[in-house]
């Protein structure tokens, strides 16, 4: 399997977790979306010596891949990649702050434990977006947007992205089999030819984005208009929300 057939797996393997049947799958959209930004907003706020507060966190993300049948391997390979981001960005701390603390027994520069807290961070902002978007279709998650009255361009952009990403993988696959057979050679895309092959992968995109639209144009699509259907909110779901949002203050203030 080439790396754009894997990329099409992959994609296709996050949608086949989303039609999952498990209480979490079954969960109001809005829900899940308001737990999400609810957890981040308490990992962002988190300081760097609250380690019981990452704790408590890291064992929500594990009962979420319980509940929800998604293996930890897989929601580890997804959300680990970010790490090395978080680790240049928090190596200047261990070079601007190098005073000496000890940290439960543990002996630690200041700028160690900052940038730690923020691969932590990272690591579970990541993990609570991957598991949402493996828990809801994204049909559901444009359905959200639209009853917390997001524009429905703005939707219809994330829709088609999506929807479109399928088309450039697929896309940059031919040409990539095509250069490869011009070049028999070769095991990959030289350096000198990247130019010329993503200007081309820009062409041919641009192209077939044109027929895409002028075939949604001639059945009647509007961009401003969203042709989804959203499940309404009930009043349990309201109250779910409320219940999420005070135990998160409760622990918030407990493990702080």
């Amino acid at each position: 399997m080439n790396k754009y057939a894997y990329s099409l797996f992959s994609l296709n393997h996050i949608e086949e977790l989303t039609n999952q049947h498990t209480p979490i799958h079954h969960l109001h959209p809005i829900v899940k979306l308001f737990f999400t930004l609810f957890f981040i907003i308490f990992t962002l706020t988190s300081t760097s010596y609250a380690l019981f507060s990452y704790l408590f966190l890291l064992c929500l993300i594990i009962l979420i891949c319980f509940l929800a049948k998604i293996p930890v391997k897989e929601m580890l390979k997804r959300t680990l990649i970010g790490l090395p981001f978080s680790f240049f960005l928090g190596i200047s701390n261990v070079i601007l702050m190098p005073t000496p603390i000890n940290f439960y027994n543990i002996p630690l520069t200041i700028g160690l434990l900052s940038m730690i807290s923020i691969m932590v961070k990272t690591f579970l902002c990541l993990a609570i977006v991957f598991l949402f978007v493996a828990t809801t279709p994204l049909e559901d998650i444009a359905g959200a947007f639209v009853m917390l009255h997001v524009p429905y361009f703005l939707i219809s952009i994330i829709l088609m992205t999506y929807r479109y990403i399928f088309l450039l993988v697929e896309e940059a696959g031919k040409m990539h089999q095509a250069y490869l057979l011009r070049h028999f050679k070769k095991e990959a895309l030289e350096m000198k030819h990247m130019g010329s092959f993503l200007g081309l992968l820009f062409v041919r995109s641009l192209h077939h984005a044109h027929l895409v639209d002028d075939a949604m144009s001639l059945r009647g699509y509007d961009p401003g208009h969203y042709y989804g259907v959203h499940q309404p909110i009930h009043l349990d779901d309201i109250f779910l929300i409320l219940l999420m949002a005070g135990m998160m203050l409760i622990m918030k203030v407990v493990l702080s």
